[in-house]
């Protein structure tokens, strides 16, 4: 088997977050999944998993990285879902080593669904209305990375955005949109606390028959100063929150 490969020195030197990261995009690369890679490198590495060419991307991923060889990332983009990709990381050279490759081989690394105890925790789940092939691994990977993440959603596409020094992702579900009210009270919870770095998280792929669903935990911090934080910033929100429960 003959590959094209090509080279980005990352910034980014977290080895487990950067083998989670491949091992998404591994999964996502699929031929079978129908999937396609653009690959842009302006002011950044992007990498977008995308439905077609011109679609919005299913998952994205930007590096602080240095500049790529124009002829190999024109190829990828002129044969949108013709090549088959593949990525690794050479850690000796703080390298991301994307391939065109003649067959897929790769075997993505199997998940461990690990549940955590936790009676104080804050829990939304979103019942997937179109979810897409890995969604375990590539979940796995928003666990692992420890940046801000933000969520979002507008009429049926829900987004988990992450905010790194040296790395970003989006990931974009269609989700059913007949959620109620709890939903968006949960993403400013959400969202408030993630930007205040005062909760931990937890996201998990739960399969009930035929419907797939996205749960995401807010659990409460151990550590004293951060536990009296967000019990007060719980009490802000649900205050001044027109979808918070009278008493």
């Amino acid at each position: 088997m003959t590959s094209n490969s090509f080279r980005a020195k990352i910034q980014e030197n977290d080895t487990k977050v950067i083998e989670a990261i491949c091992n998404a995009l591994n999964a996502l690369a699929n031929p079978e999944s129908h999937y396609g890679f653009i690959v842009t490198n302006d002011e950044k590495l992007v990498l977008s998993v995308r439905r077609n060419k011109n679609s919005i991307p299913v998952f994205e991923v930007a590096f602080n990285a240095s500049s790529l060889p124009n002829t190999s990332v024109s190829a990828i983009n002129a044969l949108f879902k013709k090549c088959i990709m593949s990525f690794g990381y050479d850690k000796s050279r703080s390298e991301l080593v994307i391939s065109i490759v003649d067959k897929y081989t790769y075997k993505p690394k199997a998940v461990e669904t690990t549940s955590t105890e936790n009676s104080e925790d804050v829990t939304c789940a979103l019942i997937l209305r179109k979810s897409i092939p890995m969604l375990e691994q590539v979940v796995e990977m928003l666990n692992i990375v420890k940046i801000q993440k933000f969520l979002t959603m507008s009429r049926e596409c829900f987004s988990v955005l992450a905010i790194g020094d040296q790395i970003a992702f989006t990931l974009k579900l269609d989700a059913l949109e007949s959620h109620d009210n709890r939903v968006p009270f949960f993403f400013t919870k959400f969202n408030y606390l993630s930007a205040e770095r005062l909760a931990d998280y937890r996201f998990s792929v739960v399969k009930i028959n035929a419907n797939v669903l996205l749960q995401i935990s807010m659990f409460v911090p151990d550590d004293t100063d951060r536990k009296s934080k967000f019990e007060k910033a719980m009490e802000m929100i649900e205050s001044i929150s027109i979808y918070s429960s009278p008493k």
